[in-house]
């Protein structure tokens, strides 16, 4: 069906891409992202696609896992009043990162055992709680990390905790607290993966496409879904020539055949009640 390696690429995205997609910031937690997407096998013109899964359980990657030690900003450049409030011991920094990579080789286990380390170094307490909550949604157990994540953004409330937290309510299907906690996050740091994220909540929403829309671009780079995603929300939006574009610019002009498919795919899902569940949310199911 895929003669490129492009689209091919596109497909595997719904199989082995993770629902997360971690950003560590220092001196704090791993910041969980956007979901992938699951493609049909079939041709989108004759049937409905499947829907998708989310996925919590699988690696994921960081943007900056490895802060300097006198490290003065995070990822993105600024660091917040409240980590300035909570300097790291080195022995408490040092645990903190071992901890990330643990989890980010997917040893669980040995994160936790390490976080249960941490605990004695007065300076990490801080931080645990969002760790260990964004462990627990990589782990697939949501119940554990919402009070984790709960007591993360009192004790820290910084974006990366709030977003978290947000990610954690919505895969509950509290979709309307989960928008107020990420609406937290992007008040306190514009991140691309928590924009991807709102972007998908809005797109089911016809009076906040416009809105939507805005978030799904400025979260392009999150994952390989997101052209995809954005061209679902142009189309929803009434601009099928500029979804038609995206589809286009993102396959190249060598590759008919897959333009042709996708933006018959794209067209499909833009007409569907609740397309954030062809990229992995099932918004419209919950109670």
């Amino acid at each position: 069906m895929f003669s490129s390696a492009k689209a091919l690429g596109i497909y595997f995205v719904g199989i082995l891409l993770p629902l997360p997609v971690l950003q560590a910031q220092y001196p704090g937690p791993a910041e969980v992202g956007a979901p992938g997407m699951s493609l049909p096998a079939g041709d989108p013109r004759l049937a409905d696609s499947p829907m998708a899964s989310p996925r919590v359980n699988e690696p994921w990657s960081f943007d900056a896992a490895y802060p300097a030690v006198d490290a003065r900003s995070d990822a993105f450049g600024s660091v917040s009043v409240s980590e300035l409030k909570h300097p790291l011991s080195g022995k408490a920094q040092s645990l903190l990162l071992k901890a990330k990579t643990d989890l980010h080789e997917g040893k669980f286990d040995d994160a936790m055992s390490v976080l249960e380390s941490a605990e004695k170094q007065p300076s990490a307490t801080v931080y645990i709680p969002g760790l260990r909550g964004a462990a627990y949604l990589l782990r697939g157990n949501v119940d554990d990390a919402l009070p984790q994540l709960e007591n993360a953004v009192k004790l820290l409330p910084v974006a990366a905790n709030y977003s978290n937290l947000g990610f954690a309510h919505l895969l509950k299907g509290d979709v309307d607290q989960a928008e107020q906690e990420l609406r937290h996050a992007l008040n306190l740091r514009n991140s691309p993966a928590t924009r991807y994220l709102m972007g998908l909540i809005l797109l089911d929403r016809k009076p906040s496409v416009d809105e939507a829309c805005d978030d799904l671009q400025q979260g392009q780079n999150v994952t390989g879904a997101a052209p995809i995603a954005l061209a679902v929300c142009f189309a929803r939006d009434g601009h099928p020539s500029a979804a038609n574009r995206v589809v286009e610019d993102y396959f190249g002009p060598q590759q008919d055949s897959e333009v042709e498919y996708w933006e018959a795919w794209v067209a499909n899902v833009a007409k569907k009640a609740h397309p954030s569940a062809e990229f992995g949310l099932h918004l419209g199911e919950q109670p």
